[in-house]
Order: structure tokens, then C-alpha cells, then sequence
């Protein structure tokens, strides 16, 4: 799957926004966090066999992990752990990590018009922003029925990014 920019939200104006209320001296610094978390790879390949899902994207290697098995323990870079659950209804994939405000995320991918193109909707918090996640939505085009998974490009923005899925594979 590619990015349509034109379909996407901005992180750059959707991260702007979340900070212009704190002081001048933290924007940067919890803006350039925000970003981080909130730019989208453009690429995504998935592929999903009953609750196994592989995933890969630009921004992040290829993982396999199995939805709809309850909570898993991840233990972070910085040494504490969160809580992942994932799930899957019909073919909406649901990414859930907790444990660690500063990494917390939900990530919703929805198949949509047939499976051609696919929603990803990201939430994630920031403890200077309060308690309501900052929200971004993508919108990727199928390139191939079948998932290409050389999407990666060697550079990680500091944090996993799971994908999604649909009832085909893809890229």
C-alpha cells in the first residue's frame, strides 16, 4: 500500500495544532515528539492468514504477531514495559499499546472500497497535551496483491509501527 498524501491528514499542521497552547519554551520539544509518532510511512505491506499478521512499512521492519490472543507484555528501549492487545473483526485490525503515556497508541487499519485503499487511523498521547489522544488518518492505495516486503528503508522513527490487515495480502 502507498500513502495518498491527497486523501491523508498533515501530521506537520495536526501536530501544530496539538501544541500552540503550551508555553513557547516546550513547543518544539513536544512537537518534534509528536511528529515522530505521528508521520506516516509510505509504504505499508501486510499480510494476514487467519490472526497471524505480517507487517512491514517504511519506517519499520517486518513483524509477524497473532491477533485475538490477549495481552502480551513488550518490554521498550528504555527498559519499562507496555500492555499490546490487538484484535480482529471482519477484516479491521486493531493495534492497542498501554503502559507508558509517552508510547501509548491505538491504530485502527480499515480496509475500505473493496480493499483498493486502506484507513489507518492513529491515537496517541503526550502527558503535556492532556488526556485526549492526537488523532491522525491515512489513506494508502493498493499497489500489489501480493505484499513486497523490501517497504523498509533501514531508518526507524524510535517506536514500532504495526500495520494492518486485510482479507488479502497486499502492498
Amino acid at each position: 500500500f502507498r500513502l495518498d498524501p491527497t486523501q491523508s491528514d498533515n501530521a506537520t499542521t495536526v501536530a501544530e495544532t496539538a501544541v500552540r497552547n503550551l508555553p513557547m519554551g516546550e513547543r518544539q520539544r513536544v512537537r518534534e515528539q509528536l511528529m515522530r509518532r505521528l508521520e506516516a510511512p509510505e509504504m505499508l505491506a501486510i499480510e494476514r492468514n487467519g490472526n497471524s499478521v505480517t507487517i512491514a512499512s517504511s519506517r519499520a521492519p517486518q513483524t509477524t504477531f497473532t491477533a485475538n490472543a490477549g495481552e502480551n507484555r513488550e518490554q521498550l528501549p528504555n527498559g519499562s514495559y507496555s500492555r499490546v492487545n490487538s484484535t480482529i473483526v471482519g477484516d479491521r485490525l486493531v493495534v492497542r499499546s498501554a503502559g507508558n503515556r509517552e508510547t501509548d497508541f491505538t491504530v485502527t487499519f480499515d480496509p475500505i472500497e473493496g480493499g483498493r485503499r486502506l484507513r489507518v487511523t492513529r491515537e496517541i498521547w503526550n502527558e503535556r497535551l492532556g488526556v485526549n489522544p492526537i488523532v491522525v488518518q491515512n489513506v494508502y492505495e493498493r499497489t500489489s496483491d501480493v505484499a513486497e516486503w523490501n517497504v523498509y528503508n533501514g531508518t526507524s522513527p524510535g517506536y514500532s509501527q504495526p500495520g494492518t490487515t486485510t482479507s488479502a495480502a497486499g502492498t
